[in-house]
């Protein structure tokens, strides 16, 4: 065989199999890019997941407490009513509890709606 041609043959060779190196560390570096992307996503998603029923748990407790609210804004307009008819004022104390019943509720509304959001 011509020394030339051999030289060149062994360049060609020398040559494949670097670029066959090279396609297997890019294969490589992909394959462990997408085991991470996968890893990260699942990751998320159990935390996701988690913050959902959280997210439940915390709008079950919110609407525990409006319950709680609207019972005693029941209570509050039945003293209310019963002082009325006897010609006597509420003391400042039950009025302003009774003010703050209705701010109350207007960050329960908002709370909830916020969780919501989340589910």
């Amino acid at each position: 065989m011509n020394p030339e041609v051999k030289n060149i043959g062994n360049k060609l060779f020398k040559a494949d199999l670097a670029s066959q190196k090279v396609e297997l560390a890019l294969t490589d570096d992909y394959n462990s890019s997408v085991q991470k992307a996968i890893q990260t996503y699942v990751s998320a998603d159990t935390k996701l997941k988690e913050l959902k029923n959280y997210a439940k748990t915390i709008q079950d407790l919110f609407n525990n407490s409006g319950e709680q609210l609207i019972l005693a804004n029941k209570i509050f307009d039945n003293i209310q009513k019963q002082a009325n008819d006897l010609g006597l004022q509420l003391p400042n104390e039950i009025k302003n509890n009774n003010k703050e019943l209705s701010d109350y509720a207007k960050k329960i509304d908002s709370s909830i709606k916020f969780l919501n959001s989340i589910k």
